[in-house]
């Protein structure tokens, strides 16, 4: 191993050494940025229920921090969307043998399995904490 050979080497670890004594750091400042991000927002997470209640396929309706929230369990995620029209200010309702939300009021409809529709309805975060489905409510 000649003089370059080495140095490289050496560069290769110290490069190596230094990485993996900051990644813990950075991953804590990371999720402060995430609490702060939130917090700017005005989200507040919220847990739904344990994971293993929650059915592929099934949808379930929620009240969680005094906003009507509907739960989509699809086959790889969680989808929620707040339960409210953002057209006419009115809570649509939940016709579940054609999987779809309706707003009476305005006659718009939202197909759950799709995800479209021309119901247009504010979608929430959704994360899983350990065991849990935790959604993340905006305060507006």
């Amino acid at each position: 191993m000649n003089r370059a050979e080495f140095f490289a080497e050496m560069r290769k670890g110290f490069l190596k050494t230094i990485k993996e004594i900051s990644s813990p750091f950075i991953a804590e400042d990371l999720e402060k940025l995430d609490h702060l991000a939130d917090k700017v927002a005005g989200v507040r997470w919220m847990i739904a229920g344990n994971k293993d209640n929650f059915a592929p396929g099934d949808v379930h309706d929620l009240f969680l921090a005094g906003q009507s929230v509907f739960l989509f369990c699809g086959e790889k995620e969680f989808t929620a969307y707040r339960k409210l029209c953002l057209s006419c200010r009115t809570v649509p309702q939940w016709i579940p043998y054609e999987k779809k939300l309706k707003c009476l009021s305005c006659e718009k409809e939202f197909h759950v399995e799709q995800g479209s529709g021309d119901l247009k309805l504010q979608r929430c975060p959704v994360k899983i904490d350990e065991e849990h489905v935790v959604i993340g409510i905006s305060a507006g």
